[in-house]
């Protein structure tokens, strides 16, 4: 696992703590919606569901996150972006 998975690894265990919803593992699409409306009202920036939902796992793709999805996610998480 490289530096950067494991950073993103722990930003979205961070987010599941601040959601404190049920394990991530047993979230369906209402909860990835409601997440994407949760960043968009906070950063106004939309993170589409299936965007979150590729992040989580639960939909295979091979890319790595762009740096806007990063940025959004941190913002989310009230850390600075530069």
């Amino acid at each position: 696992m490289t530096e950067s998975n494991i950073l993103l690894s722990k930003c979205l265990k961070k987010i599941e703590r601040k959601l404190n919803w049920v394990a991530s593992e047993q979230w369906q699409q209402k909860h990835f919606e409601s997440l994407s409306e949760l960043i968009f009202e906070k950063n106004k920036v939309r993170l589409s569901p299936l965007t979150l939902k590729r992040l989580w796992g639960k939909t295979k793709y091979d890319s790595n996150p762009s740096a806007s999805t990063l940025d959004a996610l941190a913002r989310f998480l009230d850390y600075e972006v530069i």
